[in-house]
Parts: C-alpha cells; sequence; structure tokens
C-alpha cells in the first residue's frame, strides 16, 4: 500500500474453507529472555544483541559476590557485551542449543567441562571452548579429545588474550555479502525477472548507503543518543565514556580500528539488517565514508594504475556455495572492507583458524583495482596505516557496498581447505550493474529513509519495517511526515495480518491528510483504498465497498495521468463486488482495470498477470469453467515467461487451474495441477510453510470429491501438521483445516467424528473472528448439515438458521451463500418429509441464483435436481421429470458430454422412471450413469456400488432377482473392501434383503436385513429415519412368515420414529401405518 499508488488486491488462489452445500438429490442407493542460573544483575531487563558473538561460563562455584568473579568480569567486558554465566549444565546447554545467529564461547570449569563437553561439542553455534582451572596437567588427556577446545588455562588473563584475537577473527569473517548470480542480473536487469528474487541483503546496502550518505544531520546529537542507547544495551561505562568525551578528538578510521564494541555492533548490525543500530550508527558511517574519500584525494598519486589487494577469511557452507553459484557474476561487501597489499597479511586469517572445522572454507580474496574502471564518490578506499588505532601492514580500507565482479575460483593442491578467488571491482561505470542499480532506485522510489521502509515492506520483513517506521515517528517534525508513517505502519499490520491495527493507523494517517492542505488528493485517496482493502480482508465487504468508491472517485479527478493506479482501483472495487456476489458488477469492474493495464503494461507485467488472475477467479465462481481457464491460462502465460521455473506465483497459477479442473469434476487433470503447484511449493518453500498446507489441503479436497477418504485424510493430515506448528492456535486456517478433515468423517459416514472436528474448528473462529463473520456462518452450516446426516433435524435447523441469521447481516440479500443456506435447510424439511416447506426453501435459494448467477451456472442444475427429488419423494413424477431435464439442459451447456455431474442426473431420471414402473427406461438411465463412472472413476469408487445397487433393485423390480443378486453382490464386494460410507454398505444389505425376500428365501432375507440394521444402530441417531426404514422392511419380512409379534414389535417401531420425524402425510409413514393395521388384523 504505497502511498505513491493504490494497491491491487488479488483474487483469492486457494480452495481453503470448505463447506458442504447439502443436495437432496445426492447420489445412494434406494433407501476438520534468557535461561539464568545466576543473580538478577546480569539480566534485569531482556538487552538487544549487538555483537556477532557472546561469552558463556559454566562454572557450579560462581559467585558474584566473590572478589575474584568480579574482577574476572571486568576483564572479559572489554571484549564481551553479553556474558551469561551459568552454575547448572542442563539449564547451559538448554540456552547453547537455544542461540542461532551468534558465535559462542565458552568458559568452563574442568570438573564440568569433562562430562558437559561430549553433549555440546557437536552445536554449531559454538566456536571455541576454554577450560579454566589450577590443575592444568590433570584434565589435559581429556580436553585433547575435542577439536574445539582450546587448551586449559589457570589465568584468565591468558583466556582473555585468546579470546581478544578470537572474537576480533569472528568479526573478520562475518563481514556481511551479497550473492548474485551471472543469470540473476541479466535478468533482473532486463526486467525478464520478478525484482523480488534479488537477495534482500544487496538492495539495502545500495539503499542504506544512499541514505546515509544524502543525510546530514548533528554528529553531537547522534552521539547523544548512541550513548543513551549503549547504556541500555549493558556495553561497559568506560567504553562509553570514552566515545562520548573523545569522539571528535580521534578520527572515524580510529574509532573504527579500536579494540571496542563499535566495530562489531555497527558489523552485525549490518550483517542482520537491525534498523534501529543501522540508523542510531548513520552519523558514524558517513563520517568514516567522507574521510576515506578526503584519504583518497590526498593518496591519489599512489592509485593511478591497476594494483592488486588480498582478504583471507573463512566463509560457511551456504556462503561458500553462494560464492560459488556467483562465478561470472557479483559479490557485494556490504560493510567497510579491509584488505591488504601483503598477501602474507591475508593469509594470517585462514591458517590460524581455531580448530580444524568442516563447517567452514577458507578463502582468500585476491582482488584487482582498476582506479579507471571505478568512480571514486561511490567506491572510495585509502591506505590507512597512519590512522588506524592498530599497527597494520599496507592496509587498504574500501567503503562499505564494494561490488566486485567474481572472475575465477580455485583450489591449490597443497592446502585441501584453501580456495584462491579472483575478484574486478567495478561500480555504476558498468553499463549492466548500473541498469541494475537504476531498477532498484525505481522500484523503491521516495526520500530518506523512506525508501527504506517501502523495501522492507516489498520483502516482507516486516519486523525489521515496525522498527524502522517507530523510529522515524518518534523523530517525525511535520504532520505530512507522521500521515506518511502512519500509512505505512499499517501497510505492515495489514501484510501481518492485525487488520484491526492496520485500520487504527491508515485512520491515523486520514486524520491528518483531511486537516492539512494537500498539492493533490492522491494521498487521501491511497488511504481510503488501503482502509477498503483491510476492510476487504476482515470480511467486512460493504465497508470495505464504501472506501474504494471514495478513494475511486478522488483518483478519476486527480490521477486520470496515472492509468495504472486508476486500474488499481478499479480492480479494488471489483474484488469488493465479487465479495458481495454481486458478480456482473465485479466483472464491469475488473474489465475496466484490465483495459488500462492492456494499453499502458508491457504484455509480460505481473500486473496483467493479477489482473487476468481476477477475471478468471470470477468466472469460476460464475461456473463459466472454460472462460475461467482462458483467463488462467493467460496468467500462466505471463508467469511463466517472466518468473523462475519454481517461483511461488507459478504454483498459485497451477493451484487455480487445477480448482477449475476440480469444478468441472475432472479430478485426474485436477490432480495434475494441484501436483505441480505442489512440487514447487516443496522446492521453494520451506517445509512448515502455510503456503504447503494450502497446496496439501487442496489436493486432499480432490481426493474428498473422488471419494478417496484415505487419501483425503492424508493430505488433510499433512496440511493441519504445518498448521499446527506454523500458526498460532486461533488461526482461522487452523479451523478450515479440522472443518475438512471433519468433512471426509461426515462423508465416511463418521457422524461422532466429523462432529467433534467440526466443533474444534468451531470454537477456533468464535475466538479470532468477529460474531457475524461469514466463516461463522460456514461453520455452522457444516454442523448442521452432519446433524441432518444423523438424524437429528431439530438441531440441523439450529444450526442452518444460525448460519442465516449470519448471513443476512454480513451479505447482500443477493449473495450465492445466503442461497446456499436456503437450499440446507430446504434439505432438512425435505427429509422431514415436509415437502411444501423444501419447496418453499428451494425456492428462495433458485430466485436469489437467477439474481445473481448466469442461466448456465452448475448450481441452477443442482437446485433442479433437488426439486426433482422433492417431487419424487412427494409422489408428483411430471414435476419431477420436468425439473430433470431443466437440469441435464444446463449440463449439457456446461459440461462436456460424459462429464461426472451428468451421473447424478441420469441416477434421478432412473428413480423417477423407477417410481412410475417404467424399468426399461429406469434401467436405460442407470446403465448411462454406469457407463460415465466406469470410465471417470476407480474401479471401487463407491459411487459404482451404488450405481450396481440401483441397477439390481431395477431388476428386481422386473422379476429378474437372480440378476438383481448379482449387481448387489458387485456393490457390496466394493463397499465391503474400500474406504466408504459404512452407511452405504447397509443400504445395499438391505437390497439384498429385499431381493432375498421376494425370493422368499427369509433366512438370508433376515441375515442381511440385521447387518444393515446393525450398521444403522451403531452410526445413527436412535429415532433416524433410516432406522424406520429398516425396521419396516424386517417387519414386513417376519409377516411374510407368519411371526406376527416380531412384525408388530418392528412395525411399531417404525411408526414410532415417523411420528416423530416425518409429516403426517409423508409416504413412508402412510406405508409403515398401513403395515401397522394389516399385521393388527392378523394379531
Amino acid at each position: 500500500m504505497d502511498k505513491n499508488k493504490s494497491s491491487t488486491a488479488s483474487s483469492s488462489t486457494s480452495a481453503e474453507y470448505s463447506e458442504n452445500v447439502v443436495s437432496a438429490a445426492s447420489k445412494q442407493a434406494t433407501t476438520s529472555t534468557t535461561i539464568t542460573a545466576s543473580s538478577e544483575d546480569f539480566r534485569a531487563r531482556p538487552r538487544r544483541i549487538v555483537q556477532n558473538f557472546l561469552l558463556v561460563w559454566l562454572d557450579a562455584n560462581i559467585d558474584e559476590k566473590k572478589e575474584d568473579f568480579r574482577k574476572s568480569l571486568i576483564e572479559l567486558r572489554k571484549i564481551f557485551v553479553s556474558i551469561e554465566p551459568f552454575t547448572d549444565v542442563d539449564q547451559c546447554v538448554d540456552y547453547l542449543t537455544s542461540i542461532h545467529d551468534q558465535k559462542i564461547y565458552l568458559i568452563t570449569s574442568a570438573s564440568l567441562g569433562q562430562t558437559t563437553v561430549p553433549l555440546i561439542h557437536d552445536i554449531a553455534q559454538l566456536n571455541t571452548i576454554f577450560v579454566f582451572c589450577s590443575n592444568k596437567d590433570e584434565h589435559k588427556l581429556w580436553a585433547k579429545e575435542w577439536a574445539k577446545v582450546r587448551d586449559i588455562h589457570d589465568s584468565i588473563q591468558s583466556i582473555c588474550m585468546q579470546l581478544t584475537k578470537a572474537t576480533q577473527s569472528c568479526d573478520h569473517d562475518a563481514i556481511p555479502m551479497s550473492f548474485i548470480p551471472k543469470r540473476q542480473i541479466s535478468e533482473a536487469a532486463s526486467r525478464e525477472q520478478n525484482f523480488d528474487q534479488l537477495p534482500p541483503s544487496y538492495m539495502y546496502s545500495v539503499i542504506f548507503k544512499d541514505i546515509i550518505l544524502e543525510i546530514d544531520d548533528d554528529d553531537t546529537k547522534s552521539i547523544n543518543t548512541l550513548v543513551i542507547y549503549c547504556r541500555q544495551q549493558n556495553i561497559p561505562e568506560i567504553q562509553i565514556n570514552l566515545l562520548q568525551s573523545n569522539y571528535h578528538k580521534e578520527s572515524p578510521i580510529r574509532w573504527y580500528t579500536k579494540p571496542m564494541f563499535l566495530f562489531s555492533m555497527l558489523n552485525r548490525a549490518l550483517r542482520m539488517l537491525d534498523m534501529e543500530v543501522m540508523i542510531k550508527l548513520g552519523f558514524f558511517i558517513r563520517s568514516l565514508h567522507r574521510q576515506l574519500e578526503q584519504l583518497h584525494q590526498e593518496q591519489s598519486a599512489n592509485f593511478q594504475t591497476a594494483f592488486t589487494v588480498y582478504r583471507g577469511q573463512e566463509l560457511g557452507q551456504k556462503d561458500f556455495q553462494n560464492l560459488l553459484d556467483s562465478k561470472g557474476g557479483l559479490l557485494s561487501f556490504n560493510n567497510f572492507l579491509s584488505t591488504s597489499k601483503e598477501k602474507d597479511v591475508a593469509m594470517n586469517f585462514v591458517q590460524d583458524s581455531p580448530h580444524e572445522s568442516t563447517d567452514n572454507v577458507s578463502v582468500i580474496f585476491i582482488m584487482t583495482i582498476d582506479p579507471t574502471k571505478i568512480s571514486t564518490s561511490i567506491t572510495p578506499y585509502a591506505m590507512i596505516d597512519d590512522h588506524t588505532a592498530i599497527p597494520s601492514e599496507e592496509e587498504i580500507l574500501f567503503t562499505m557496498h564494494t561490488v566486485f565482479r567474481v572472475d575465477k575460483m580455485k583450489k591449490p593442491a597443497e592446502n585441501s581447505r584453501l580456495w584462491e578467488v579472483q575478484l574486478t571491482i567495478t561500480d555504476d561505470n558498468d553499463p549492466q550493474l548500473s541498469t541494475l542499480t537504476n531498477r532498484i532506485n525505481k522500484e523503491i522510489d521516495g526520500r530518506g529513509w523512506q525508501r527504506m521502509g517501502k523495501l522492507m515492506l516489498k520483502v516482507g520483513h516486516f519486523d525489521q519495517a515496525e522498527e524502522l517506521y517507530n523510529e522515524l515517528l518518534d523523530n517525525a517534525s511535520t504532520d505530512s511526515d507522521r500521515a506518511f508513517i502512519y500509512h505505512m505502519l499499517g501497510t505492515m499490520k495489514y501484510h501481518q495480518g492485525k487488520y484491526q491495527e492496520a485500520v487504527i493507523f491508515f485512520e491515523n494517517s486520514l486524520k491528518i491528510y483531511r486537516k492539512t492542505p494537500l498539492e493533490d488528493d492522491a494521498s487521501l485517496g491511497c488511504s481510503y483504498g488501503a482502509i477498503g482493502l483491510t476492510y476487504n480482508n476482515m470480511s467486512e465487504y460493504s465497508k470495505a465497498l464504501e472506501f474504494y468508491e471514495k478513494a475511486n472517485q478522488i483518483f478519476e479527478k486527480a490521477m486520470p495521468l496515472n492509468p495504472p493506479t486508476l486500474a488499481a482501483s478499479y480492480n479494488n472495487i471489483g474484488l469488493a463486488y465479487n465479495n458481495l456476489g454481486e458478480y456482473s458488477k465485479a466483472l464491469e469492474f475488473y474489465e475496466k482495470a484490465n483495459q488500462i493495464f492492456e494499453k499502458v503494461l508491457p504484455l509480460n507485467h505481473p500486473d496483467l498477470a493479477t489482473s487476468y488472475n481476477n477475471i478468471g477467479a470470477l468466472y469460476k465462481i460464475m461456473g463459466e469453467y472454460s472462460k475461467a481457464l482462458e483467463f488462467y491460462e493467460k496468467t500462466l502465460k505471463i508467469r511463466e515467461i517472466s518468473l523462475p521455473p519454481n517461483h511461488p506465483s507459478l504454483a498459485g497459477s497451477y493451484n487455480n487451474i487445477g480448482g477449475v479442473y476440480k469444478s468441472m469434476g475432472e479430478y485426474s487433470k485436477a490432480l495434475e495441477y494441484y501436483e505441480k503447484s505442489m512440487s514447487i511449493g516443496e522446492i521453494s518453500l520451506p517445509l512448515n510453510h502455510p503456503d504447503l498446507a494450502t497446496s496439501y489441503n487442496n489436493i486432499g479436497a480432490v481426493y474428498k470429491s473422488m471419494s478417496e477418504y484415505s487419501k483425503a485424510h492424508e493430505f488433510y493430515e499433512k496440511s493441519l501438521k504445518i498448521r499446527e506448528i506454523s500458526l498460532p492456535p486461533t488461526h482461522p486456517d487452523l479451523a478450515g483445516s479440522y472443518n475438512n478433515i471433519g468433512q471426509v468423517y461426515d462423508n465416511m459416514g463418521e457422524y461422532s467424528k466429523a462432529l467433534e472436528f467440526y466443533e474444534k474448528s468451531h470454537q477456533i473462529l468464535e475466538i479470532s473472528l468477529p460474531s457475524a463473520h461469514p466463516d461463522l456462518a460456514s461453520s455452522y452450516n457444516c454442523i448442521g448439515g452432519v446433524y441432518d446426516n444423523m438424524g437429528d433435524y431439530s438441531k440441523a435447523l439450529e444450526y442452518y438458521e444460525k448460519s442465516l441469521k449470519i448471513r443476512e447481516i454480513a451479505l447482500p440479500p443477493t449473495h450465492p451463500l445466503l442461497a446456499s443456506t436456503h437450499n440446507n435447510i430446504g434439505v432438512v424439511y425435505d427429509n422431514m418429509g415436509d415437502y411444501s416447506k423444501a419447496l418453499e426453501y428451494y425456492e428462495k435459494s433458485y430466485k436469489i441464483y437467477e439474481k445473481t448467477l448466469p442461466s448456465t451456472h452448475p448450481l441452477f442444475a443442482g437446485s433442479h435436481l433437488n426439486f426433482a427429488a422433492c417431487y419424487e419423494k412427494s409422489g408428483d413424477s411430471a414435476a419431477a421429470l420436468k425439473a430433470l431435464q431443466d437440469a441435464y439442459k444446463i449440463q449439457q451447456e456446461t459440461f462436456e458430454e460424459g462429464n461426472t455431474a451428468f451421473s447424478f442426473t441420469f441416477i434421478w431420471f432412473g428413480k423417477v422412471y423407477r417410481g412410475l414402473k417404467e424399468y426399461a427406461k429406469a434401467l436405460d438411465f442407470f446403465e448411462k450413469c454406469l457407463t460415465i463412472e466406469k470410465r471417470t472413476l476407480p474401479e471401487k469408487h463407491p459411487y459404482l456400488a451404488s450405481t450396481y445397487s440401483n441397477i439390481g433393485d431395477v431388476h428386481r423390480l422386473m422379476g429378474d432377482c437372480e440378476r438383481a443378486l448379482a449387481f448387489h453382490q458387485k456393490a457390496l464386494n466394493i463397499q465391503e473392501n474400500v474406504n466408504s460410507n459404512s452407511l452405504e454398505c447397509a443400504t445395499t444389505y438391505m437390497n439384498l434383503g429385499e431381493t432375498c425376500r421376494e425370493m422368499k428365501d427369509y433366512t438370508t432375507a433376515l441375515t442381511y436385513y440385521q447387518k444393515g440394521l446393525k450398521i444403522r444402530e451403531e452410526k445413527l441417531a436412535n429415532n433416524h429415519p433410516d432406522l424406520a426404514v429398516i425396521y419396516h422392511n424386517m417387519s414386513k419380512l417376519y409377516f411374510s412368515t407368519q411371526k406376527y409379534s416380531m412384525a408388530m414389535k418392528y412395525v411399531q417401531q417404525a411408526v414410532e420414529i415417523g411420528q416423530q420425524k416425518l409429516s403426517s402425510t409423508h409416504p413412508h409413514l402412510v406405508e409403515y401405518r398401513e403395515t401397522f393395521d394389516k399385521i393388527r388384523k392378523r394379531v
């Protein structure tokens, strides 16, 4: 949300929180601070890390009251700011393993060291161990076994001597560097590569140096600020006083080379991009650069021709690999660079390493300096032997952000750990590097520290951005500066997902802009747009639209000559209408935005890809899948050209295309694209990245749609595991995972487990979301659905009504989600046999769709199927057939012939014709369904089982019981051997029982009925209507065998459930009563 341009929102790129839209026409057979062991004197408050190293002291006899200990601390504090004493081994080990970005030096007593060193020796950050004891000879033997143990000492002075040298080497090796491979330079300079792919540390270095050199502030004030900060960080008072009293008496180079905290603090701040410290040391960096400029001019006679300097240092394995990968590319040293004209001096830094380490590689940089090829104002350097605080030999110091070309690398045979790397100095006189620098300056424009903040937000360094902007806010002198900073703090909170805080900052900015005379209203428009974008992400879509429209009115008047800003504004309005379910208006604004983008942007610009993506997402929602694919393919084409092959945005495109194929029922293609997306994520993202969780989630959703529930559960669990590690326990995405696992159990008929996961999900959403958030409505919807499946219709209605209430508050009256809730309430009434009520709600749902969706949207076909099911059950076969024909007509216009969507329609055609006793037609439709399923589904898919059972039932009704048994047995072979819904298996047992009863094989019939009854009694509530069906069938069986008392027992149970759960005119209840009367007469 840059103040110079409006933000372009992108439509969602992943199927996240899924919801069941229930169908009454579902396909079935007949009937988710520091660890301490010592006093508070050492850790009265948490302090910032200001050095690349720290000291840990382990000794059971540490006593700060003892004079010897206090004297030792005084000596050690001349070297270390952070000293952590421990008397307990376990606490010490825990602390050592918690450190990740500092080198640790350890002093240990011999008694504790002998047992502790084996436990800690391999900790990567542990650099060197010093054993401190009075009896050296006694402990030499065990100490020699450990490479990191640096001798045994009986005085703190000897330890301090070695620590001084070791920490200087540590700082020397920890100089911050950036590596840019040759390919990355040319692609970024030519705009073939996404700007975000450049190393952030390189861009920071470029911009930070520019900022420091353009600012001219008061050194005295800056020194006083630094002194206050140093006291807060527990820097030794003697060093602070020395700096404060003598700073202007000595040169910057002398201060830089003094063995005190200043060098370490600067080095670490630049390496860790610690903005607070970088800002506080800005005055010193500028002074040091200016002194190098002055000395270079004075020494210019010495630098007329090319010469060579050397630098030796240790590189970690990761940095060394980056160096190898950068051959022909660039290497930037992001601090002041110390070198020597004497190779032997450089070699001292690699030959005297503390111990042999496989973690490090020794490197000698051989640097060719050609003064004719660089600008000394950009890259000054100078001989500093006469100015340094430490005696040196032929030392040349270069300014920060000195850039070299990486030429050759070789490994001399005589030293297996040493590499020689030849570098050539370069700067903006190099055309390619100049192009790269200009692009960075253009992408990250602005003045002073504002540029740095924009860069931080762009590369996702939100914590550093917050530090910087808070520091700038404390020092802001004008209202316009404060307004800008508030806006950027809001942007930072927005990207962190802290939307309420973001709105507060944006509104603070807006208040200032409203009362401040502006050169134009663009900043005001940006504030309105940013607030709109935030409300959009809070699902407050009406508020979002209100602010987007305010922003747009300003942009149309104030920025007609800035088309991209206007296009971004149109895009945001389109997104708001999209979320409000007003799709025709959404499309209107998306297309207005796209027309501008196509005119003013290059063909492969990322914003054009985002525009196509949003239009594609809208067409997907509208059910126009071919158009959705067309625009998603346009997006993909741009991203494949402009991005590296493993870029996350490519994964997003593959994901979106997969989502369209899933909606079309082309599951194999959906999996193909989802797996492409997953493969990129697994290569380019950390193992526990939330985007990987989304990828696994979407693959799980396909497997769920394919009824491969074990695989669906596997991927949903993968997604859940990542989210439990990477997200806070109340994050809505975690709720999404629990919800989706709940749906798997729901579809498997494991309703108690489903309810358990739905309720886990709901508890999170109640904590994390506003009470009228649409996702809460979706959660209520899922819980209502499982109660419906359990036959607890009153509870189902209770939760669906809760869902409806939220959606009526949060959404416009024509939003499709309102239609889905009306539909689901209709299904409950349908299941209760109250068909007039069911039709009433189906009509409400249909009318909303008519106002919102194109007439060929698949949801219309679903509505017609529900009408057909309701008409069929109420005996209106003609109306049922008309509704089925309407559904079929829509599907023919939407899907290719043979799509799985047709199978549901054919099933219901079959059921209606079966009810009309037109068995040949019924069989024809069931077999059409079977043909589609055999072609599109796995051999053992549960849907095939349902179709086999329906075909079997028609054969029974046609009098061919032998063939009926064969088809029922095919169904049973699938259901008993796959992880399917056991309730579907129960239905097949019932159908087999019915067939055997008609064949007068009552014993076998009873066996099948009992198997079906056992499953339903285990899975369903004791008054579920499906139990009444099987009780009634068993009653008829006992009646046929003249066991009238048993017949009466079961028919009474059927009637009792029917009276509780069904309307008085429900055909099932009517039939139960007829059977009851028939049995009663016999009794």
